[in-house]
């Protein structure tokens, strides 16, 4: 299972490819926001990791 720590690392690393300057603080927090809210709305199980309704 991801940690935020393993998804902020991709997206630093994915930042460092892309820019010159790397990945702004406010930009990371924006894309873990977006994860986090992806990873909701797909309904990944966080104790099993199956693909379900969210609480069933």
């Amino acid at each position: 299972m991801l940690t935020a720590r393993d998804v902020a690392q991709f997206f630093i690393m994915k930042g460092l490819d892309d820019e010159e300057s790397g990945i702004s603080n406010l930009k990371l927090q924006k894309l873990l926001y977006y994860a986090k809210g992806f990873h909701q709305a797909i309904g990944l199980d966080r104790r099993s990791g199956h693909l379900g309704a969210p609480g069933a």
